[in-house]
């Protein structure tokens, strides 16, 4: 009996380990955490717990390597176990979201967008535990995956080169044509229109290629590479030199998977050489020294409805700020005749004078008459010395005495009126 169940308990423990640690047979050399700082590195593999031949992106996440399937939801740690794969999701859909943007932000793994039904409707999907999880977004952003969209982690931002959908049908009828750039900050989830793609890119198309702090560096339909800078948004193009150790690059693609160290892109051995070291082929520095600065990449169009309605809003704000001016016309007109015999809005007097007579008009609503300091005061004279204040203020009196006595033939308009506290002093008052 004792045996029996020994024989049991043993049999049970090799059964759970089985399913606990499901072992993968590994076709291609896995790339070491210190050359993945990016979206990571694509393998092939074939799955033994499912019999299939996979393919896996690994991502750096929170330090160490994590396995992402390409079409489905199976995510493994690769650093727990020597030689093994631990499962770290529970999820159980397969062959969807093909090609999807993998990529990790604060301890959280992320999958935006792929192929098939996911690329018609743009969805961001985070690991919680244990569990795939719809994000919510303030809007659908169509997206092909990592060939069509990049992350930036620098701003922790994802960068979609897609047409967006215009209402929930997600239709082809209902989508724009042109191909815009939009961007969305994972922790905010908010999606924000920068703009469509220049015309020359619109025509042509391109693929995402190659990854880099900066931006990346895409392929043409023409066949033409072209680096595209987020942060200035800016095209590039590769000069001679590097042009052709793209090229090449590329012709090694069957050998080595081509990985975005810290410094630039390395040389990973793919199965076929196992046993050679990564290779470092071409540095960020040098890629960058080699560039030819080229125009604005994207750019928000003009819209004609915008410009008609900013020159509408500009009319409607000269016809106010004439209205406003005339109003303050009337008032001061109302203001200037008041208990006056003859109109002062039509004498020509300067600015200077006007600011005078304006003044006196208000001092002259609750005293008699204004003093000479009051006077020097509003002229701005009191520093001068006595003399000096005298003059000025004689011509400026004169002047306009001058003309309103032109004008209406009567009588001088600002008076010399004794204080009466002291016969001695000299105030001024005005005609009335």
């Amino acid at each position: 009996m004792l045996h029996r169940s020994t024989g049991l308990l043993t049999l049970f423990l090799v059964l759970f380990a089985k399913i606990l640690f499901a072992q993968v047979k590994v076709l291609q050399p896995i790339p070491p955490a210190e050359l993945l700082h990016g979206d990571g590195a694509y393998i092939s593999t074939y799955d033994s717990s499912i019999q299939k031949y996979w393919g896996y992106q690994i991502v750096l996440h929170g330090g160490r390597r994590v396995a992402s399937r390409f079409a489905g939801g199976a995510v493994y740690d690769l650093d727990s176990l020597p030689n093994r794969w631990v499962r770290l999701d529970s999820s159980n859909f397969v062959g969807y979201n093909n090609g999807a943007l993998t990529f990790s932000r604060n301890g959280t793994l992320y999958k935006y967008g792929g192929y098939g039904f996911w690329m018609n409707h743009g969805l961001l999907l985070k690991l919680k535990n244990c569990q795939w999880e719809f994000e919510h977004q303030n809007q659908e952003v169509k997206s092909f995956g990592s060939s069509s969209s990049f992350y930036h982690p620098q701003s922790h931002q994802i960068f979609s080169f897609i047409r967006p959908t215009k209402d929930q049908s997600y239709s082809d009828e209902n989508t724009r044509l042109d191909y815009s750039l939009f961007s969305m900050d994972v922790d905010v989830k908010e999606w924000k229109y920068l703009g469509e793609l220049k015309n020359e890119y619109q025509q042509t198309g391109f693929q995402i290629l190659l990854k880099s702090p900066k931006g990346f560096l895409a392929m043409l339909n023409s066949g033409t590479f072209i680096f595209f800078n987020i942060e200035n948004k800016r095209a590039y193009f590769p000069n001679q030199k590097i042009q052709s150790k793209i090229i090449d690059l590329f012709r090694w693609k069957e050998q080595y998977e081509i990985l975005q160290s810290k410094s630039g892109w390395v040389l990973f051995p793919s199965s076929f050489q196992k046993n050679q070291p990564p290779i470092p082929y071409l540095s960020f520095q040098e890629f960058e020294n080699n560039l030819i600065e080229g125009p604005v990449f994207y750019e928000k169009p003009i819209n004609s409805w915008t410009i008609i309605s900013g020159a509408f809003l500009g009319l409607l704000f000269s016809f106010f700020a004439y209205l406003h001016q005339r109003l303050c016309q009337e008032q001061n007109k109302r203001i200037y005749n008041k208990g006056l015999p003859f109109p002062l809005n039509e004498i020509p007097f300067d600015d200077k004078e006007t600011q005078l007579i304006d003044w006196m008009l208000q001092q002259l609503r609750d005293k008699p008459q204004v003093s000479v300091l009051e006077m020097n005061a509003i002229l701005g004279i009191e520093g001068k010395s006595l003399d000096h204040q005298k003059k000025i203020r004689s011509e400026l009196i004169k002047s306009i005495n001058s003309k309103y006595l032109a004008a209406t033939g009567k009588m001088e308009l600002i008076q010399r009126k004794p204080n009466p506290m002291d016969k001695r002093l000299v105030d001024y008052g005005l005609a009335k």
